[in-house]
């Protein structure tokens, strides 16, 4: 078909761009602004524009070849929460996924005090439980129960407006959910379809297409029914645009861009021409799984605010936006704060009240925004390229303002068609590849003649990728095939299939495994539109070298070999182009300005050093500017040690810390300071032996100059148990081998004996305030340990923190080695965190804070005492933190919760012979804080993540038959505390399992008035022995060496957080919401808050009413509430505990010690 005109707009938060290409190849721009409320009339105004200057400069009104559109539509739509009403269907036992996602919350030590969890894209009310079970394998474990399916369905009979459906494995089977879908089709009739834009668009163009998240295109009816592809379709013009006009027309083909915007800024890396690609993306708190070009977001934009930390003493740019309103000051429109842009424009009078703060001159503040604000950028850039050793140059292209409008013209319809298809390497044949790749290319090309809307013919390219990592990993990489690659036979396609990967890999990360097992998990196909590429037009040669004269130049009146040195500015209809002192642009054949630094001679370079030396002595931002920067390194190896890792532990739950010290090890930034796992250096912030530490130096002119520091919890060091952490140690040689500090690379050369070692040994602050805290029991019926601490301040502003009181060491493996440095970290990053959050955390508030700890305690104990499960006091000690700093700072007040770190592992040999040892990290309820209720299942603790329920039955025998939350768990209070998480598991095969965990004597308190949150507990129904009525264990709180046979189940509730502040003033009707969410029965409404709920989930009010009025004359009875409710006496707990838990109350810890002393079996001194 000959080419018509073409044209693309793009729809951005302030303007809406349009690029029209003529036959001739003429362009025709258009900038428009974007109106918020409904898109298109944007979209239609940019088009009128556009027709009216090509009525005037080609005498064209006819309709266009095709319209492509890049939309923020669906991404607005995910950020404001306002897509379509939709409902969820889940396997049962697992409602609360996407409420409790993967358990995490974000931030440092202290984030839980003040983190808001985001509202589910499902809430919870709209999700729908299906009993059904498919294995990880495929097979059909227990059929879909549609009479209960569709009996449940009724309530959704009038709400959703879409309806999800996603059980567990379906990704090897789909058969359930194909039943499920038939169901629901058949109980909520016909689909409804919106075509809004297509029909307002239809008297412009026949063909109407959107930009997808990996920068090709799709039909609107495609885009419909996966709106998913299209989250990213923005900001992959952005990356697609240099491809095709940069990357496509010059030689410069390694390219990063750089895309800024009022609020933040992408990058993307081009690599040999093509942007590259990532499987999974991340919108607000969503993260979505179709292919996206790889873009990194950083929140720095123009419209970012400068202000003054007073606590820090340092200038901070960011994240805080005056966005389009009120915008920056220099705009006029009410905004008093500065921003980027008001330092940019030398409008500095609102950056008048930072200077003072600072007692710097105003210039010089704005001087200090831009230069933290490039060097926030500038880590973006990294974060993407990874120091990949390119040259670089600035590039502008023609237009770019519309640069993403332009790339909408000239990309290509895209469609990729994928399968799960995860095998070992060893068990691939060509055959089932070819095969598979068959079924896909024939399933792509039924859905593109079902939704192309095109008049024309188009032929379509095929482009195979299948995706492979090491056994073990989480990263997989994307190989590209071609045709010829699928003709081979099985072993040289496992060779050519191995040398890519490798050399992939080595790319990557400087290092591969050829000996390695490989594992192919997808295999995908992308067709691709054939037709030819569309040219872009070539801008006329100058007959002169010398540039137009004055600073400011139109960028038409430049032509090719014309170079124009700085300073100056390049203008153009979209855009301003500045050229600084000491560079030069010169235009390509296509219009680029290609901007390069002049040539300096070695005076200018020697006075330049001189400069550089005298700035640097009276710059006071250079600090801040130091932290940001090696905040972005440190963000580098964060994402490096995630992506290569082949630990659960590490990649999953990212149990890990990186830092960056000096060369005496102070930290710089990061979490830790450098030790190693040898309990001898006990004065380290590392205490037990499954903790490791891998260190590089840092040189610079031959000298050391610091360390780059990575820590990561083992799953396995050797020792008396599975996983080395043992209830049963009676030292510390129990707990698996000691590292000392051990050199493992001599000159970059591994050395790889000492590797092989380590290897084979792996299957109110004037005042004194005090808080004491319990671990419930020593796994040996002793228990519960006292923690006491006091806080008082002390000369020169310090705070001395004084562990007196707490209990003896004990000789089980529950004593926990609080180094001072370790301590020092977590007061100072909790302080710090909750204060000035975002700060970069580093040594400098050490000398501030004074640690006493008594030797011979379980905090301070004497080697060769055990320390392998030392987590229940360390968690134990945020408690204590956060209750002491509560009693004098009413806004860090909270109840307790969970406060711990509890252990499952499960070891033994698969049928096949193969050793398997599962270590995971339980969840639990978060307490009630000022900031709001306790999350549900969630962990205190920073940046832990659980496992998914189907990585963790792809890679170990069994199934997770339920991972939810516990109603009632959470104490009630004005702010509910956070419930307990319940995890069924199911064993496939026979081992021995191990658990460690607490809170089942003592209750996590509630605070002023919030009751206390639910003890924990654990079940072993032994199915084994019968199906129909199996016998019940219940397991202590800390056990080793249990044996599990094959369909055994285990029950394990841990504990809920405490509520804070009167139940009986939360509102009713966010108690009603909460029955309807099953988070609270409707029993509990009644008991804890005194709610009456109706059977639609409305309050009754009348009885509502009554009921509150009763408990609260029966509260008044009973006299004043005392702040902290810890659920009864040491004495009263032990009578409800045997009721509560099935489990006789242990031996009270100081009763053992005396016994102990009398029969002269403990020395005490």
């Amino acid at each position: 078909m000959a080419q018509g005109f073409q044209l693309g707009v793009d729809v951005g938060g302030t303007f809406t761009d349009v690029y029209v290409l003529s036959p001739q190849g003429k362009s025709i721009r258009a900038k428009v602004p974007t109106t918020i409320a409904d898109q298109s009339i944007g979209i239609q105004n940019g088009i009128q524009k556009a027709r009216e200057l090509l009525k005037a400069d080609l005498d064209w009104l006819g309709k266009f070849q095709f319209i492509h559109h890049g939309t923020t539509t669906a991404t607005n739509a995910v950020l404001e929460g306002k897509g379509a009403r939709t409902a969820l269907v889940v396997t049962a036992g697992h409602k609360d996924t996407l409420a409790v996602r993967r358990f995490q919350i974000p931030g440092g030590l202290g984030a839980w005090s003040h983190w808001t969890p985001p509202e589910p894209i499902v809430p919870l009310e709209r999700v729908m439980q299906c009993k059904e079970r498919m294995s990880v394998h495929g097979e059909s474990v227990a059929k879909v129960d549609v009479e209960a399916l569709r009996k449940g369905m009724q309530f959704l009979k009038d709400a959703p407006e879409a309806v999800a459906i996603s059980l567990l494995n379906s990704y090897n089977n789909d058969a359930h959910e194909r039943g499920v879908e038939k169901i629901v089709r058949e109980e909520l009739g016909p689909e409804v379809h919106l075509a809004s834009l297509a029909e307002k668009l239809a008297p412009q163009s026949d063909t109407i297409r959107v930009v997808k998240s990996d920068g090709g295109l799709k039909s609107l009816a495609l885009a419909g029914e996966l709106p998913v592809t299209i989250l990213m379709s923005a900001p992959a013009g952005s990356a697609s645009g240099v491809a095709d006009v940069v990357a496509r027309n010059t030689p410069y083909k390694n390219l990063t861009t750089l895309d800024m915007s009022g609020t933040s800024t992408d990058c993307a890396l081009i690599h040999n021409g093509q942007p590259q690609l990532r499987r999974e993306t991340t919108i607000d708190n969503l993260s979505v799984k179709p292919p996206a070009v790889d873009i990194h977001n950083v929140e720095a934009g123009g419209g970012s605010i400068a202000a003054y930390m007073e606590l820090t003493e340092t200038l901070r740019v960011g994240p805080a936006s005056a966005e389009a309103s009120p915008g920056p000051a220099c705009y006029g429109n009410g905004g008093l704060q500065p921003t980027v842009t008001d330092a940019n424009l030398a409008a500095i009078a609102s950056a008048n009240s930072i200077a003072v703060q600072m007692n710097l001159p105003v210039s010089q503040v704005a001087e200090d925004i831009i230069a933290l604000m490039n060097e926030t950028i500038y880590g973006a850039v990294r974060m993407v390229s990874v120091e990949q050793g390119y040259t670089i140059a600035m590039i502008i292209p023609p237009s770019p303002g519309i640069l993403c409008a332009q790339d909408d013209v000239t990309t290509k319809m895209r469609h990729e068609e994928s399968s799960t298809f995860i095998r070992l390497f060893s068990n691939v044949t060509v055959e089932s590849v070819r095969d598979q790749y068959s079924i896909l290319i024939k399933d792509g090309m039924k859905t593109l003649e079902r939704t192309t809307d095109t008049s024309w013919s188009i032929s379509w390219e095929s482009q195979y990728q299948p995706d492979l990592r090491y056994k073990g990993q989480a990263l997989t990489i994307t190989v590209d095939l071609e045709e010829e690659d699928l003709a081979l036979d099985t072993q040289c396609f496992s060779d050519m299939l191995r040398v890519k990967f490798d050399r992939y890999h080595q790319q990557l990360f400087i290092y591969c495994l050829p000996d390695f097992e490989l594992e192919i998990i997808r295999l995908g196909v992308i067709l691709v539109d054939d037709s030819p590429v569309v040219d872009i037009a070539q801008v006329e040669k100058s007959n002169s070298a010398e540039p137009p004269a004055g600073a400011k130049i139109a960028e038409h009146t430049i032509t090719v070999q014309v170079r124009v040195n700085g300073p100056c500015i390049i203008t153009e209809m979209d855009s301003n182009t500045l050229i600084l002192l000491g560079y030069y642009g010169e235009i390509d054949s296509i219009g680029n300005i290609l901007i390069n630094a002049l040539p300096k001679d070695l005076d200018e370079i020697c006075r330049a050093t001189q400069t550089a030396s005298k700035i640097i002595k009276n710059t006071l931002l250079l600090p801040t500017l130091i932290a940001s920067a090696l905040g972005s390194i440190r963000g580098e190896m964060d994402k490096m040690v995630l992506r290569c890792s082949m630990s659960p532990t590490i990649r999953e739950h990212q149990d890990k810390f990186n830092v960056i010290t000096n060369s005496k090890g102070q930290m710089l930034v990061g979490r830790r300071r450098l030790v190693t796992n040898d309990v001898c250096q006990v004065q380290g912030a590392i205490s037990h032996v499954n903790d490791m530490i891998v260190l590089l130096p840092i040189f610079y002119d031959h000298e050391l100059i610091g360390w780059a520091s990575r820590f990561g919890h083992l799953a396995d060091v050797g020792g008396i148990v599975p996983g080395s952490m043992s209830m049963n140690a009676a030292s510390v040689f129990d707990g698996g081998v000691q590292i000392p500090c051990l050199k493992l690379y001599n000159r970059g050369v591994m050395i790889s004996d000492r590797v092989e070692v380590l290897s084979r040994n792996s299957p109110a602050f004037h005042e004194l305030l005090q808080r004491n805290h319990f671990v419930d029991d020593d796994g040996h019926g002793v228990g519960p340990w006292a923690l006491s601490c006091s806080m008082k301040k002390i000369d020169s502003n310090r705070l001395r923190f004084d562990w007196n009181g707490t209990s003896p060491q004990s000789d089980c493996g529950i004593n926990f080695y609080l180094s001072e440095p370790k301590f020092h970290m977590f007061i100072g990053f909790y302080l710090i965190a909750a204060a000035a959050p975002g700060t970069v955390i580093n040594d400098g508030f050490h000398d501030l804070i004074d640690v006493h700890t008594p030797e011979g305690t379980v905090l301070k104990p004497v080697r060769p005492a055990p320390i392998s499960c030392r987590t229940h006091f360390l968690r134990r000690t945020l408690d204590i933190i956060q209750a002491l700093i509560g009693q004098k700072n009413d806004a860090y007040q909270a109840a307790a919760g969970f406060s711990d770190s509890p252990h499952f592992f499960y070891s033994g040999f698969k049928p096949n012979g193969e050793w398997f040892q599962l270590y995971q990290i339980g969840f639990g309820g978060v307490p009630a804080r000022q900031a709001g209720d306790g999350p549900d299942c969630h962990c205190l603790f920073p940046a832990i993540k659980s496992i998914p329920t189907e990585s963790i039955e792809l890679n170990y025998p069994l199934r997770i038959e339920a991972n939810e939350s516990v109603a009632d768990s959470g104490g009630p209070g004005f702010f509910r505390g956070g419930n307990a998480q319940r995890t069924l598991y199911q064993f496939l095969c026979c081992g021995e399992i191990s658990l460690h965990d607490d809170r089942w004597f003592t209750k996590p308190w509630g605070m002023k008035g919030g009751k206390p949150g639910q003890r924990s507990r654990k079940v072993l129904y032994r199915y084994s022995k019968s199906a129909e009525n199996p016998p019940l264990e219940t397991s202590p709180s800390k056990c080793d060496h249990i044996r599990v046979d094959v369909d055994d189940l285990l029950e394990w509730v841990t504990w809920g957080g405490g509520g804070l502040g009167d139940p009986l003033t939360r509102p009713a009707e966010k108690v009603a919401l909460e029955v309807h969410r099953k988070l609270v029965t409707a029993d509990d409404a009644r008991k804890g808050y005194g709610v009456v709920v109706n059977s639609d989930f409305t309050v009754n009010q009348t009885l509502t009413e009554e009921l509150r009025a009763r408990m609260h004359q029966e509260r008044a009875q009973l006299g004043e509430i005392s702040v902290y409710d810890r659920g009864g006496s040491i004495d009263e707990l032990g009578k409800s505990c045997l009721a509560e838990t099935s489990l006789p109350p242990p031996g009270y810890v100081r009763d053992w010690y005396a016994r102990m002393r009398e029969q002269k079996g403990w020395k005490l001194e």
